[in-house]
């Protein structure tokens, strides 16, 4: 850019002011390595992409991770894929009462929530495996990735998961959606809230929940026996969830109850509309009382009869407050 003369007229006078090309552009270098303060201004429509900013997770793109692997997943069951590098936030402690999911997608094959049995990848990692388990085949060009939209690697990390350990203190930043008819957030399997004195907000966040158990635990399964997974002291806030599971329900023709178990019996077949570990709106009444509650299943197929044990379930769940 050249440099622009102005000329001004003052008093009958002409005078020649020379104005410096230097200072014509208006963007400015941020100095990464800056010996003393500066301040920076955001124009309007700039965008970060920071996903921990003052060691609170924020839940941006740059957590939903993906990968596509080569290994062979033709063959439904224990598979193995290969990661590089290996994503902040996984598990691979096989669990029972906090599983960690992968979500496969692409190529040949029906997507589903894989589980995690093992494998060598720990966060962090340049390279290592993770050990799977598959309901499906999956072959061509398939991608591996979050089960959560990066949410579930976000929380784990926050908290340093590592088996049984966990770190308390921890805060998780949902962002929010355009609107409520587009979620921003889609999960596939369960997300659990291990640490205690956590936070995760969500104010204008939109979940769309494709689990058939929970979408958000609060604690796991265990109900917080855990080491260090106690979960207490937590706040889940302003976090909005849409159903996208499409189930149709059963007909009934009668009901029993017997010590905490009641036994349903159905007019239809119950699979494949109801599957083990699902969970349901549960209503039951006598002369005295009516009850309801959200109950978790577990299935024993007699004709038509299913059976099933009581237990009360919000699609938030906090095992610890639990009647």
């Amino acid at each position: 850019m050249h440099p622009v003369r102005c000329l001004l007229k003052f008093g009958g006078a002409t005078l020649g002011i020379l104005l410096s090309s230097a200072i014509a552009p208006f963007a400015q270098n941020v100095v990464t390595n800056p010996t003393s303060s500066q301040n920076i201004v955001q124009p309007v429509g700039a965008q970060t992409s920071t996903n921990n900013l003052a060691n609170i997770r924020y839940v941006t793109p740059g957590w939903n991770w993906s990968q596509q692997p080569t290994n062979n997943l033709g063959t439904a069951g224990n598979n193995t894929v290969n990661l590089s590098p290996c994503p902040l936030g996984i598990d691979t402690s096989n669990d029972q009462y906090h599983p960690y999911y992968i979500y496969i997608s692409g190529g040949t094959g029906t997507a589903e929530a894989a589980l995690v049995t093992g494998g060598t990848c720990t966060p962090g990692a340049g390279s290592g495996t993770l050990t799977i388990t598959t309901q499906n085949s999956h072959t061509g060009t398939y991608s591996v990735g979050s089960a959560s939209t990066g949410i579930a690697e976000a929380v784990n990390d926050a908290a340093a998961i590592s088996g049984s350990s966990v770190q308390n203190y921890t805060a998780v930043q949902l962002l929010p959606a355009v609107n409520s008819s587009t979620p921003n957030y889609n999960v596939y399997a369960p997300v659990f809230v291990r640490a205690s004195y956590t936070k995760v907000s969500g104010y204008g966040s939109v979940l769309a929940c494709y689990t058939r158990s929970v979408c958000l635990f609060n604690a796991d399964f265990n109900g917080g026996g855990s080491v260090g997974a106690e979960a207490v002291n937590n706040v889940i806030e302003g976090i909005q969830f849409v159903s996208k599971v499409n189930v149709d329900g059963l007909q009934i023709s009668s009901v029993s109850a017997s010590s905490g178990v009641y036994t349903v019996t159905t007019t239809t077949n119950v699979s494949p509309n109801l599957q083990n570990g699902d969970w349901v709106i549960f209503f039951y009444s006598t002369p005295a009382q009516t009850q309801e509650a959200k109950v978790q299943i577990s299935t024993r197929l007699i004709s038509t009869e299913l059976r099933n044990t009581l237990r009360k379930q919000p699609i938030i769940r906090n095992n610890r407050s639990d009647p």
